[in-house]
């Protein structure tokens, strides 16, 4: 990689850091102050942030060019995997709210990682896809159609 290339990635990744920073804390911030029900709280992360890509569609390839630079540089990867994470925990928190997820924390974390697969291979697939679709309407509908799925288990035998 050459200098000019590293300066342009290390400047993306500040960019994209100090985003993902400030959007993860309005979202949690939105999360404890809100007094409305989890499961609204939980559409409007979904709808949002699909929305957001919607209106930015250029973000999407982008995100995809730097997860592929991730897997060589360091920096990147910090970057994704914060902000992943922090994704996670909001999906996390909802479910917990929600109480659909089961009995306890590692049952809470694999659901809130499930759902951030889900919607990351939805947007993926929209990036990807010859004809166009309604990432926002499809994200929610799959959402939904996991969360029933999760709440309708049965709880394990002892």
């Amino acid at each position: 990689m050459t200098l000019a290339q590293h300066a342009f990635v290390t400047g993306m990744t500040t960019t994209a850091r100090i985003g993902a920073s400030v959007t993860a804390l309005l979202a949690l911030l939105l999360m404890v102050r809100s007094q409305t029900p989890a499961a609204d709280r939980l559409q409007h992360l979904v709808r949002a942030f699909a929305g957001e890509l919607m209106k930015n569609p250029d973000r999407a390839p982008l995100a995809l060019e730097l997860l592929a630079l991730a897997r060589t540089i360091p920096d990147i990867r910090t970057c994704f995997d914060s902000h992943h994470e922090q994704f996670v925990e909001q999906i996390a928190t909802l479910l917990t709210q929600m109480g659909s997820s089961g009995a306890g924390r590692s049952d809470t974390h694999t659901a809130a990682l499930a759902s951030a697969s889900m919607i990351d291979g939805m947007v993926l697939r929209w990036t990807l896809a010859r004809s166009p679709f309604d990432l926002e309407s499809a994200l929610w509908e799959a959402t939904q159609v996991l969360f029933r799925g999760m709440t309708a288990r049965q709880p394990r035998a002892e």
